[in-house]
């Protein structure tokens, strides 16, 4: 069992002087849940998947298909636990995701959810990447929220050989966020505010070894938001 430990700017250093705050033990067969040492801690979801009921199909089709893509991927009703409550379900999604993929149609176009979806993924300044379905116009409330941005037209079909644009388009995506989150790490900030990053590139020069293991760690990263700040954390195994 992989022992991985969950780094923020919040906590404290660890030997190379990055800040940590939980060290856990394993990801869960699912890979959407952690089990830590002090306890249960939730693992992000790189895409949300907005849709209507009536476009289930359409929905369930890239859902498989960005998973196959290694997109791990939220979709209601299939991640609602029994018992758990649909509409605080949908939030804690939201609040875990990095993307939302909104499956848009005409019934999504007059679907109260869906615009309360989109709403509450703005206001947490989540990228949406909109899958147009069926040729329609967005209502005025849906284009407040998304005049700006670019649409990925799947009109024709067959519909797999657009969702392969979207696997491509939202692994993009999640890596150009991984790439920010990086840089953000790698320069972590003491208590006055400057910058430490130069500091530990300067004790590992002349150190190949180390360096390389470094860059192996980095391989097996996962990211996320901390949860006391809500800036981008790092997840790496350990070697021991």
């Amino acid at each position: 069992m992989a022992r991985l430990r969950s780094y923020s700017p919040c906590g404290p250093r660890d030997r190379d002087g990055y800040r940590y705050d939980v060290d856990i033990v394993h990801l869960n067969a699912g890979g959407n849940s952690l089990t830590a040492l002090g306890g249960e801690l939730t693992a992000k979801i790189d895409a949300f998947i907005s849709y209507s009921s009536k476009d289930k199909t359409a929905a369930d089709a890239a859902c498989a298909a960005l998973e196959s893509a290694g997109v791990r991927c939220w979709i209601a009703s299939r991640d609602i636990r029994p018992g758990e409550e649909y509409g605080a379900a949908i939030i804690d999604a939201i609040e875990r995701c990095r993307v939302m993929v909104l499956i848009f149609s005409s019934s999504a176009n007059q679907s109260c959810q869906v615009r309360r979806e989109i709403e509450r993924v703005v206001s947490k300044g989540i990228p949406i990447i909109p899958v147009r379905i069926e040729d329609v116009v967005p209502t005025k409330s849906i284009e407040y929220f998304l005049g700006a941005i670019h649409w990925l037209d799947a009109l024709t079909p067959p519909l797999e050989g657009h969702l392969q644009k979207l696997a491509e388009t939202v692994t993009e995506a999640l890596l150009q966020m991984d790439a920010a989150a990086q840089i953000r790490i790698d320069k972590p900030l003491d208590k006055t505010g400057a910058v430490v990053g130069a500091l530990r590139k300067k004790a590992v020069v002349g150190s190949p070894t180390r360096d390389i293991k470094r860059r192996s760690t980095r391989r097996k990263e996962r990211h996320g938001l901390c949860a006391q700040c809500g800036r981008w954390t790092a997840l790496r195994e350990l070697h021991n």
